[in-house]
């Protein structure tokens, strides 16, 4: 597939091919958010802070 090829701007081209399916497009930056909380939670845990959400 030439849209995972490699290359610069890979994240774009990819975004580009799902901008067609506005449910896949969502599915995606759900994926992306939660990948992002969990590395935050994690960064912050490892420098024992303790997160309150609420």
């Amino acid at each position: 597939m030439h849209t995972l090829s490699g290359g610069k701007r890979i994240f774009r081209r990819f975004k580009d091919a799902l901008s067609s399916d506005s449910e896949q497009l969502e599915r995606y930056y759900q994926f992306v958010e939660e990948q992002n909380r969990k590395r935050v939670s994690d960064w912050f845990e490892s420098i024992e802070v303790k997160l309150i959400l609420e």
